[in-house]
């Protein structure tokens, strides 16, 4: 009888067991919860890919406007240097045209104290000769008186 009892012992111990049909049924609902979780994790990604590849065409939109700007701002700034620079050598000849100016200035007030100096030279032999004219008249007409009068 212990075998008897035995087997009913291990029969009743494979009954309380789940069957095998029962656990893989557990498995694969299991394994479907795991799969619709993994499904709804994957499409939270894929938006988020989306979004990403969103942000990544405006950045690179903003991104050529941004070279566009850098590139009218370095012709703009090109444009600006050049001006400096023209101005700079503007500068530069009218600070020469200046030391020409006041070098020649420098001549004509020399030329004009030459020139004052020789008019004053010139009124004085002006004046002497209108001495010596008058001088030369008196000592005519005294000679002339002398003469007449020695007649």
């Amino acid at each position: 009888m212990s075998f008897l009892t035995n087997y009913r012992k291990k029969m009743e111990a494979e009954m309380e067991k789940p069957s095998l049909i029962q656990e893989t049924l557990q498995k694969v609902e299991n394994l479907r919860e795991e799969n619709k979780s993994l499904q709804q994790e994957l499409d939270r990604k894929e938006e988020k890919l989306k979004e990403m590849d969103s942000i990544k065409q405006e950045y690179n939109a903003l991104k050529k406007e941004l070279d566009a700007v850098k590139t009218q701002l370095d012709e703009k700034n090109g444009v600006i240097l050049e001006k400096i620079e023209l101005i700079k050598e503007k500068k530069d000849t009218i600070q020469k045209l200046n030391v020409k100016i006041d070098n020649f200035e420098a001549q004509v007030n020399t030329v004009s104290e030459k020139m004052k100096d020789l008019l004053d030279q010139f009124e004085q032999t002006k004046k002497e000769n209108e001495q010596l004219k008058q001088q030369l008249q008196e000592q005519s007409t005294a000679d002339q008186n002398k003469s007449n009068y020695e007649y």
